[in-house]
């Protein structure tokens, strides 16, 4: 029992598939490239309530301090993996690597 393939519905297939993982690419690069801004300004606020438990000397601002170098090392982990995700979909999406260490394409 031979079966006739059509090139046409493979091709076809094949475009529509491409189409769709092109669509998702870019989806997920919008949200990558969408989180750096508020992540670094949920840090910066961090370290600004740190900055302020550091001016006074009480019982209430050692559990404060505690609470922000936890919360900043949490979004240096978080940016790490965003990082890494915008790699990967920089790779996908421009088709060369982007480095991070001097922010030129390699």
């Amino acid at each position: 029992m031979n079966k006739t393939v059509n090139i046409n519905e493979i091709t076809n297939a094949a475009t529509t598939d491409v189409k769709n993982l092109e669509e998702q690419i870019d989806k997920l690069w919008d949200k990558i490239t969408d989180m750096e801004r508020p992540l670094g300004r949920v840090s910066d606020f961090i370290m600004s309530m740190y900055w302020i438990t550091q001016s006074q000397n009480d019982d209430v601002t050692s559990p404060l301090t505690t609470i922000a170098l936890t919360a900043e090392e949490l979004c240096r982990q978080i940016e790490e993996q965003r990082g890494e995700c915008f790699s990967t979909l920089h790779a996908l999406k421009f088709g060369k690597k982007q480095t991070v260490a001097d922010g030129v394409s390699a």
